[in-house]
């Protein structure tokens, strides 16, 4: 069903740049420069719905007319990316990528490609490539909690590097402290350092919104056995 569902998306990802190339505005149809907008208005909210395959539709439109365009290719990008079309999600983020380092007044949105393109590459096991990536966007934008995040995550899972998952997840925190699975993460790779008092805390704070979390609750079980006296309940 998986293989089906990925060669319906191929062939309709084929069947669109077949149709961008064989297409010519008609004689009736409005100018480029009216329809434009009503196609980008379209791409935009069909990305916001999640609905996919709309998105890959409306945005390749806005692309037959404008195809440098990179907050089409962004959502385009972003919906290959919710299909788990990751070669094709790649393509257009590369190419949104390369549109927005020009645009000095597109800062959050260049961040937002860097951090959707070390999202696929990090899914491609490019893991240098990820960091890299994610990095930049945090540069961009420094309030970009997101890509904290998501940096914390590729330290810990694939560098090992529980210091530096540390410290994004403790920047994460100080630009939104109400967001629990940020303590969660915290939590863990403090757990993984021995930082028993830190992790119990982190822990504590993410239960408050998630009590019955069996894992959380497992990972704070194992801080208390090493550390019984900040405990009460144990």
């Amino acid at each position: 069903m998986a293989n089906l569902r990925q060669l319906t998306t191929f062939l309709f990802a084929v069947l669109l740049i077949i149709a961008h190339l064989s297409s010519s505005p008609s004689e009736a149809e409005p100018p480029a420069t009216t329809r434009l907008p009503s196609y980008a208005n379209v791409c935009d909210q069909n990305w916001a719905d999640r609905a996919y395959e709309l998105t890959l539709f409306s945005c390749s439109q806005v692309l037959r007319l404008d195809p440098k365009n990179a907050k089409a290719l962004l959502n385009r990008g972003r919906a290959y990316l919710g299909l788990r079309e990751y070669r094709l999600a790649e393509y257009d983020l590369n190419r949104a990528n390369s549109i927005l380092t020009n645009q000095i007044d597109s800062h959050h949105a260049n961040a937002v490609t860097y951090y959707l393109r070390a999202l696929v590459r990090r899914t491609l096991s490019n893991s240098e490539g990820a960091l890299t990536d994610v990095t930049t966007a945090i540069k961009i934008d420094p309030h970009f909690l997101d890509a904290f995040v998501l940096r914390a995550y590729i330290y810990v899972g694939d560098f090992l590097d529980d210091a530096r998952a540390e410290a994004d997840y403790s920047s994460a925190i100080s630009l939104d402290p109400s967001i629990s699975p940020t303590y969660a993460g915290r939590g863990i790779v403090r757990l993984n350092q021995e930082k028993y008092e830190g992790a119990i805390s982190d822990f504590d704070r993410a239960l408050q919104d998630n009590p019955f979390d069996k894992l959380l609750n497992g990972y704070r079980i194992d801080a208390c056995r090493k550390l019984p006296s900040h405990c009460k309940d144990e």
